[in-house]
């Protein structure tokens, strides 16, 4: 948008178009996969797997409702994945054991839909304790490989995360021996995964004593990058000298509880891992829970017509990282009707928003609404001037300037006083408080919203860099159905990265109930008071350096008896000043003093639970003494 920086070229990725139903003639089924040491391997070449995992598929638990043809094809092609896992509960409430016919028709309609979209699909036996219950593990694989067996799709894990309470050798080894044996009576070659236990860690336990005989095993690897790291990855690494072959079926972004932000290094550090490793990977979850690993937002369709707004911060993460997951395999192309995919568009009214006249969508608040997704701009200098890439989304020209963000979205740059963006919203009716991601090398540049022409509020840089982002919010502003957003550069040299719009209020709907995954339930009921006395607080990170600081691993905890959303105050001796936050939303700062509340995903805490969120920040040469405190 300005000329301080260079031209760059235009780029065009077109988005998926989809249809809603696909016949399997049009279909060449994926190659078989087959284990070759410690590779999975297809067509003679390292497999090259990647994609998501639903969410428990018990009765009443929240996350059966995406076990839908439509969400598997929304994985396809909104996500661009080539695997999908079907979780299947069993010995929970809801589970197999108790509801048989009803999570047997979900898995079916979710393997039935991976074929039709020429898809790798994982049958998992998603329990505990599968080795209790053995005769029932033997029936479900005897039917699963009687009606799929011969398709190359189909993936079995016969017991997803042994405990820590049983032993390879006694429980988990004989135990997989049968099921496997009763499969392979069926089904000679589909690949079978085998868990290990400490919830699926210790493979080279199991690597040291594996199961002889059959061909084509796995060992299954599960890790969730806010807990697991290093010391796990070594334990990866002596499995795999061992001779074995891993599958990471779930892996997660955030602590092992499912909650928390997204532990950005790590996970990096995990993909790099698995891509060095060809290890396939099946992220979780696709489900809406309030969670930090789900990747979706509450609320979000169930038919696969999802876009950006729809998506958590992991959410984003992981779309990134499966449609840039290099050459999958059996990959027919990005999901459109020619190749078989199966799903939705992501605009409501059937573009597939590849346009340089904007985009052709709108957004349904609450939610958030990703920079690049103006539908209309007032910019005053001629195309898009950086000659940085923008991989990480779909360009809508209008001579709009963008680059991809730190955060693997995209940002608005090279912006000049008085140019302006629009963006169009459907459904909202309510009041929000309305945060937006900004970064400036300069501080103190401002930015204006308008809702249909009324001025709702100004916001402005902290100057910590181009990619260094604070979130600042404007609260309760009121938005009604089918308005028109403006946001206005006042001073430019700001790049803008989303506005994310939260129901405050009275207006705000009651929570879903809790989901069942075993971490952060909640009781349904209605939302929480803010501010509650009810919060600890304690600082487990402090790095400090000549003139900056990281705070992080900050623990909140609802050390009360009822749901809560938390707010907490971080005072320093002297004063700083903040350079980016993560997990959370900054609601107010001062010289010394710094007021947090939750991100969206994290906001809501049930008695007992926890969570965490860090900060950057600047200094004067003395940081002194922190406290965090509960507000």
């Amino acid at each position: 948008m300005a000329p301080y920086r260079v031209a760059k070229q235009l780029a065009n990725a077109g988005l998926m178009l989809s249809a809603l139903t696909v016949s399997t003639s049009l279909m060449a089924a994926p190659p078989e996969l087959s284990v070759e040491g410690s590779t999975i391997t297809a067509n003679g070449e390292a497999a090259s797997l990647s994609g998501m995992s639903l969410f428990w598929s018990n009765t009443g638990w929240g996350g059966e409702k995406y076990y839908t043809a439509e969400s598997v094809g929304g994985v396809k092609t909104f996500f661009e994945g080539n695997l999908v896992r079907a979780a299947m509960g069993v010995e929970e409430s809801g589970g197999y054991l108790s509801d048989r016919e009803g999570n047997l028709q979900r898995v079916y309609e979710v393997v039935d839909a991976a074929i039709a979209n020429d898809m790798y699909v994982i049958i998992d036996w998603h329990s505990h304790y599968a080795h209790e219950y053995e005769q029932k593990a033997i029936e479900f694989f005897e039917t699963m490989a009687r009606k799929y067996g011969d398709t190359s799709h189909v993936i079995y894990e016969i017991f997803n995360e042994p405990k820590n309470d049983v032993t390879w050798a006694g429980d988990v080894k004989p135990y997989a021996e049968r099921v496997i044996a009763a499969i392979r009576a069926i089904d000679p070659d589909n690949l079978i995964v085998v868990g290990s236990p400490t919830w699926s860690q210790d493979v080279d336990v199991a690597a040291s004593d594996p199961i002889e005989g059959y061909d084509n095993i796995a060992y299954t690897l599960h890790f969730y990058a806010g807990t697991h790291g290093q010391a796990l990855r070594d334990k990866a690494v002596r499995a795999m000298d061992q001779g074995v072959a891993l599958f990471v079926t779930e892996w997660g972004s955030v602590n092992a509880n499912g909650d928390g932000g997204v532990a950005r290094a790590e996970t990096d550090r995990w993909v790099a891992f698995m891509k060095e490793h060809s290890i396939g990977n099946a992220n979780w979850a696709l489900n809406d829970k309030s969670e930090g690993a789900s990747a979706l937002r509450p609320g979000a369709s169930t038919q696969g017509q999802w876009s950006d707004s729809d998506l958590t911060d992991s959410g984003r993460y992981v779309r990134n990282m499966i449609r840039t997951w290099p050459d999958k395999t059996g990959d027919s192309g990005s999901g459109d009707e020619e190749d078989g995919g199966s799903g939705a568009p992501d605009d409501p009214d059937g573009s597939d928003g590849d346009t340089n006249g904007g985009y052709q969508g709108q957004a349904n608040l609450p939610g958030r609404i990703e920079a690049e997704n103006y539908n209309s701009a007032q910019d005053t200098t001629p195309g898009n001037i950086s000659t940085y890439s923008f991989s990480n989304c779909q360009y809508h020209g209008l001579d709009v300037d963008i680059e991809n963000a730190s955060q693997g979205t995209c940002n608005i740059g090279w912006t000049e006083a008085g140019e302006s963006l629009t963006y169009k919203v459907g459904s909202a009716g309510g009041t929000f408080d309305m945060n937006v991601g900004l970064a400036s090398q300069f501080n103190g540049r401002r930015v204006r919203i308008d809702i249909n022409g009324n001025h709702a509020g100004e916001v402005s840089t902290n100057g910590a860099g181009w990619q260094s982002w604070s979130t600042e919010t404007i609260r309760n502003v009121t938005i009604p159905d089918d308005a028109t957003i403006t946001v206005t550069f006042l001073d430019g040299q700001t790049n803008l990265d989303y506005l994310d719009f939260e129901r405050t209020g009275d207006d705000s709907p009651p929570p879903a109930p809790g989901d069942g995954d075993g971490a952060g339930d909640e009781e349904e009921g209605n939302e929480p008071e803010p501010g509650s006395p009810s919060v600890s607080c304690s600082i487990n990170r402090t790095d400090a350096w000549q003139s900056g600081f990281v705070l992080g691993d900050i623990q909140v905890t609802n050390t009360g008896d009822e749901a809560l959303n938390w707010q907490v105050a971080v005072e320093f001796d002297n004063p700083v000043s903040l350079s980016q936050s993560w997990s959370s939303n900054v609601i107010s700062t001062e010289d010394s003093r710094i007021v947090f509340e939750g991100a969206s995903y994290n906001r809501q805490l049930a008695p007992g639970q926890s969570t965490s969120f860090g900060f950057t920040g600047g200094h004067g040469g003395n940081l002194g003494d922190v406290r965090c405190v509960g507000q």
